[in-house]
């Protein structure tokens, strides 16, 4: 009785995360569940690791309202698509994952087969949704926080030309396949440096979201037309806050800002480096290329009951890249 309980407990689940809801969040790592840790990405056929939370990828119709004789809207369904999926996941991923990733910010865009594999706690296949041709439009690199005691974790979008659920799916999915070693990713551990500017006392940098073209093709499947595809990547700001006095931050916000020197020559570079817990490895890099100041702003920061004043700094960035050991 207590394996058909389960067995229906687990069927449940993947009706809800694979529904048009797209519920697939992870709780906290220290509550392992079915849902935070049995779905596996598989990419040109082989399983390249598994992801914490993931959503969207289901076929959907648009509904178009129409006005009528009467008194109410007449709908009917327009144009169909498939949703863009949503993954997230750490730094336990296969290389491949990760190069697929700088690849797609170097505007080098490479289309990708795969599927999202669920699996109950014996590794048992229950469901594989399968995508076509799908394309990284976006990337979100996460905050790092030196108070931060969570565990961090990126997140990108596929958009796929078509996919496919497979609800009587079988198989047999090796826990460990294609992954690497878990590494333990803290938002705490990270080293930020930026040309000229002494960058010791920061201690937080808000999350980098990166939103890339879509090429060829958009949301639906039977569209007349599709909507045109922008040339160019608005790289996010980079927004950080460090202790006082900074000195070298308020020479620069003068010189670039009031006095007007903001020529490409009084830009700068620097990069974010997102380390694991011995401090010193290397997980990933992010290369920031044309900062420019554009804003400093006064906080005040919670710092265990007492407040501690911080300064908020904001810098445009022209370019980044992601750069994988």
């Amino acid at each position: 009785m207590r394996n058909v309980l389960k067995t229906l407990l687990l069927c449940t689940v993947m009706t809800i995360v694979w529904s048009n809801t797209g519920v697939g969040a992870a709780p906290p790592a220290d509550k392992r569940s079915f849902a935070s840790g049995k779905f596996a990405i598989e990419i040109d056929g082989h399983i390249a690791g598994f992801v914490n939370a993931v959503e969207g990828g289901l076929a959907f119709g648009d509904v178009v309202k129409e006005n009528g004789e009467d008194f109410f809207f007449k709908k009917h369904l327009g144009n169909a698509g498939f949703r863009d999926i949503r993954l997230e996941f750490g730094a336990d991923m296969d290389k491949s994952v990760y190069d697929w990733i700088a690849a797609s910010l170097a505007m080098n865009y490479s289309r990708k087969d795969g599927a999202i594999v669920g699996a109950d706690f014996q590794g048992n296949v229950i469901s594989r949704l399968e995508f076509q041709s799908a394309l990284i439009t976006e990337v979100t690199f996460p905050a790092v926080d030196a108070t931060s005691k969570d565990t961090a974790k990126m997140s990108i979008v596929l958009s796929p030309e078509r996919t496919v659920l497979n609800r009587k799916a079988s198989g047999k999915l090796g826990l460990t396949g294609g992954a690497k070693a878990q590494k333990k990713w803290l938002p705490a551990n990270f080293r930020l440096s930026i040309d000229g500017i002494d960058t010791k006392k920061v201690s937080k940098i808000d999350a980098l979201t990166v939103k890339l073209p879509r090429i060829n093709f958009g949301d639906c499947f039977r569209c007349e037309e599709l909507p045109p595809s922008p040339i160019k990547v608005d790289f996010p700001d980079v927004v950080l806050t460090t202790g006082e006095p900074a000195e070298p931050l308020y020479d620069w916000f003068e010189d670039f800002v009031i006095q007007g020197n903001n020529g490409d020559s009084s830009e700068k570079g620097g990069s974010l480096e997102y380390l694991s817990s011995d401090l010193k490895t290397v997980l990933f890099t992010l290369k920031f290329r044309n900062l420019g100041i554009f804003e400093l702003m006064p906080v005040a920061v919670d710092a265990g009951g007492s407040t501690v004043p911080k300064l908020l700094a904001a810098m445009y960035c022209e370019s980044m890249e992601f750069v994988v050991p």
